[in-house]
């Protein structure tokens, strides 16, 4: 165990399994460096962001290794990137993915929001060019309302007119018909 932490609402830790480390929130493996997870992630970053043409802001929910919000600050033409994290000590488990992250929370552009993702969105006037959230799993205790009609909604109307979100989900542990 290379991090543990209590927080107000999750515990997360970060465990080195040898081959690569995983971060732990609730007694689940959320993500990792491993290089599958990690692929995963820097697509959500990166696809949003090259299918806009022309991105100046970034929306990312949620934190988790970093590796997404890496791949979103590594766009030199973003303006500003905003970060929603609800869970304040996943912060402190930067340090153990700074080989795969680039260290994102050092990025001047950033701005980090401590609170619930969906209710940034929905309670802010901004809108941006690019929304998208870390690999989130709907099972995870809290965090199926990120997969609901309102939820899409609320992110439509926060994105610009041209605007791009991008949303992981489970493909091989859903039914089409929940799809």
């Amino acid at each position: 165990v290379l991090y543990f932490r209590e927080g107000r609402a999750s515990t997360v830790s970060v465990v080195d399994q040898g081959w690569h480390r995983t971060l732990i929130v609730n007694g689940k493996a959320e993500a990792s460096d491993d290089p599958i997870d990690g692929h995963v992630q820097r697509m959500l970053g990166h696809v949003p962001v090259l299918m806009h043409p022309d991105p100046k802001s970034a929306f990312v929910l949620g934190m988790g290794t970093g590796i997404t919000l890496g791949a979103v600050t590594a766009h030199p033409g973003l303006d500003e990137v905003v970060l929603g994290e609800i869970e304040p000590v996943v912060l402190g488990a930067r340090p153990f993915f700074a080989a795969v992250n680039g260290d994102p929370l050092g990025d001047p552009r950033l701005r980090v929001r401590i609170q619930d993702g969906r209710n940034f969105l929905r309670t802010t006037t901004r809108r941006f060019d690019v929304i998208t959230a870390d690999p989130i799993h709907p099972w995870t205790s809290g965090s199926v309302y990120l997969y609901t009609d309102e939820y899409y909604r609320i992110a439509r109307e926060r994105l610009t007119p041209r605007g791009v979100m991008c949303q992981w989900l489970p493909i091989t542990g859903l039914a089409e018909r929940d799809v």
